[in-house]
C-alpha cells in the first residue's frame, strides 16, 4: 500500500493533540501549526525551507514592482505573489496589454494589483526631476531623464523603489541581466559599504513537479529519471486506498508553491476519470506554477481547448480516437511560452532553416519547430496524416454521442451482471471507455480471450479491463461483449 505523505503532518498531530486535551502529554505543543510544519520537513527539507522563507515574508508583506507587466509569466508571478500572502504587486506596462497578458495567462486580474503606465503616471515628472539631480552631472539633459522615465519601465520602477513608493523590484524577463543591471543602477545605488551580487539561480531546482499516482506510466517514468539530473523532487499524489482513481481534492492538496510545474492527466489510463480541468488550473494559477496537461486518453474524441481553461502546454499521441499509426506525437505549447523554452534535445530540425550547415551558430526556430529535433520518423507521420485528414471530416458530436450511447449500454450491463466498475458512472466524470474490475489479472486474460473468440477486440490493465467503443463498434459488437461478461458473472 503507498504511503500517503499526507498524513504525516495529520495523524501525529491529531495524536499529540488529543494527549493534550487528555492530560497524557508531559510536553505540550505550545504552535501545532509550527508541529505540522517541522513534520512536513522530514519528507520534503525544501518545502520546509520554503514554508520558513514564506512565513518571514507573510508575517511583514511588500509593495513589489513587476517592471515587465505586460508579460504573462508576470501575470502568473504578479498573481502568485497576491495570493501567497506576500505583499502587494505593483505591474509596470499599459493597462491594455497587462489585462491581455491576464487573459492569455487564464487569470483573472484582481483590483488588488496595481497597475501604472510609464507615460501617463502622475509621478512622472517627479521621478524625471529626481532621475535629473542624479545623472544631470554624467551629461544628461532633463529632457533625456523625461524620456527615460517615460519610455523605460525599468528605470521607471527603480524610481518608485528609490522615492519610497515600493519596497522591491522584479526584472529581466524581456532583457538579459547586464542591461536590466545597468537601467537599475541609473537611479540605485547600493548601500553604503555594501557590494552588488548577481546570483543565477535554476528555478526548477529545490522545486516540486507535481504528478497524479494514475498518470500514464511513461511520463512517471520519465519525470523520475529527471529528477536526480535537474534537481528537482518529483512529487506523486497518492490513491486512496481502494481508490480507481486519484480525486481532485487530493492534487489541490498536494500542489502548493513550492511546485514550480504540474503535469496533469485529463483523463485516465486505467480509469477513465476525467479530472475537474477548470478548478485544478485556476489553483495552479494561484501557486504560480506552469502547467501541463496530457491529453492522449480524449483527444479526437471529447472537445478540448487550449485556452478555456488556458494551459502552458499540451501532449498527446496520435493513437487512440485520432487513429493514428503508433510514433507520431502531438505538442501545443502556449505562444507566450515557446521563446523562453530552450530544448536540450535539439537538431538541425529545431533551427529557422534545416538546411543551415555553419555548426558554430545554432539558434532555434522562433515557434513550436523548435521542439524538433533530429530527422522525424516519417513512417509514422506518414501513417497517421490520412488517419488525421479522415478524422477532420467527421461529425466529431455525433461520433460522441455515439461513444456516450454505447458506454451507456456497456455500463448498464456490466452493472447488471453484478460486475464492478473501475470508472466513474457519470459520463461528464469519465473519458470514452467503461474500465470493468475483475478478481485478477488471470481473470482479465481470460476475459480477454473469451471477448476475442467473440469477435470482440478489448484490453486491460491490471485486473482492470478496458472496453471503449470507438467508430466501428456498433450495438451487436456491444451484444456479444456483455454476453462475454454476463456469463463471467455469473
Amino acid at each position: 500500500m503507498p504511503f500517503d505523505p499526507r498524513l504525516i503532518s495529520t495523524v501525529p498531530a491529531a495524536v499529540a493533540k488529543a494527549a493534550m486535551d487528555s492530560g497524557v502529554a508531559r510536553r505540550p505543543i505550545l504552535d501545532m501549526d509550527e508541529y505540522r510544519a517541522e513534520l512536513s520537513a522530514r519528507l520534503d527539507p525544501v518545502s520546509a525551507s520554503l514554508h520558513l522563507l514564506f512565513e518571514r515574508v507573510q508575517s511583514n508583506p511588500k509593495r513589489i514592482v513587476f517592471a515587465e507587466g505586460e508579460q504573462p509569466q508576470i501575470a502568473r508571478a504578479a498573481n502568485a505573489f497576491h495570493n501567497a500572502g506576500l505583499g502587494r504587486p505593483i505591474l509596470i506596462g499599459r493597462h491594455a496589454p497587462i489585462r491581455e497578458a491576464f487573459a492569455t495567462a487564464g487569470i483573472g486580474l484582481s483590483d488588488v494589483i496595481e497597475m501604472h503606465d510609464t507615460s501617463l503616471a502622475e509621478r512622472r515628472h517627479e521621478y524625471a526631476e529626481f532621475l535629473f539631480r542624479r545623472l544631470q552631472r554624467k551629461g544628461y539633459l532633463l529632457r533625456d531623464c523625461q524620456r527615460l522615465v517615460n519610455n523605460d519601465r525599468n528605470v521607471f520602477g527603480a524610481c518608485m523603489v528609490a522615492m519610497g513608493h515600493a519596497d522591491g523590484m522584479v526584472t529581466g524577463v524581456t532583457r538579459n541581466w547586464y542591461t536590466a543591471y545597468e537601467d537599475v543602477r541609473k537611479v540605485l545605488d547600493a548601500r553604503p559599504r555594501r557590494r552588488v551580487i548577481a546570483v543565477s539561480i535554476a528555478l526548477i531546482r529545490g522545486r516540486a513537479v507535481l504528478v497524479a499516482e494514475d498518470c500514464f506510466p511513461s511520463n512517471h517514468f520519465l519525470l523520475a529519471g529527471l529528477a536526480e539530473r535537474l534537481g528537482f523532487t518529483l512529487r506523486t499524489v497518492p490513491l486512496r486506498q481502494g481508490a480507481a482513481w486519484v480525486e481532485d481534492e487530493d492534487v489541490i492538496a498536494g500542489w502548493t508553491p513550492d511546485v514550480g510545474l504540474a503535469l496533469l492527466t485529463w483523463v485516465s489510463s486505467v480509469s477513465s476519470h476525467r479530472c475537474d480541468l477548470g478548478a485544478l488550473v485556476a489553483h495552479g494559477r494561484r501557486m504560480g506554477s506552469l502547467i501541463g496537461v496530457d491529453i492522449t486518453q480524449a483527444a479526437g474524441l471529447l472537445a478540448f481547448d487550449v485556452k478555456a481553461p488556458a494551459i502552458d502546454f499540451a501532449v498527446s499521441t496520435s493513437l487512440k480516437w485520432t487513429c493514428g499509426a503508433p510514433g507520431a506525437g502531438m505538442l501545443y505549447v502556449a505562444p507566450a511560452l515557446i521563446p523562453q523554452c530552450q530544448p536540450r534535445l535539439r537538431g538541425w530540425f529545431s533551427q529557422p532553416d534545416p538546411f543551415s550547415w555553419d555548426i558554430t551558430r545554432f539558434s532555434y526556430a522562433p515557434d513550436i519547430r523548435r521542439f524538433d529535433h533530429g530527422t522525424p520518423g516519417v513512417m509514422a507521420c506518414a501513417a497517421t496524416v490520412p488517419a488525421l485528414d479522415w478524422h477532420a471530416g467527421q461529425d466529431h458530436e455525433a461520433m460522441r454521442a455515439h461513444n456516450r450511447n454505447l458506454c451507456a449500454q456497456l455500463q448498464a450491463g456490466v452493472l447488471a451482471a453484478g460486475l464492478s466498475l473501475a470508472s466513474p458512472t457519470d459520463p461528464e466524470a469519465r473519458g470514452g471507455s467503461i474500465m470493468v474490475r475483475l478478481d485478477d489479472a488471470a481473470a482479465v486474460a481470460a476475459t480477454l480471450a473469451r471477448l476475442a473468440a467473440a469477435h470482440v477486440q478489448a484490453d486491460g490493465r491490471g485486473r482492470v479491463l478496458r472496453l471503449s467503443p470507438g467508430v466501428l463498434t456498433g450495438p451487436e459488437g456491444i451484444a456479444r461483449a456483455l454476453d462475454v461478461l454476463r456469463k463471467k458473472g455469473r
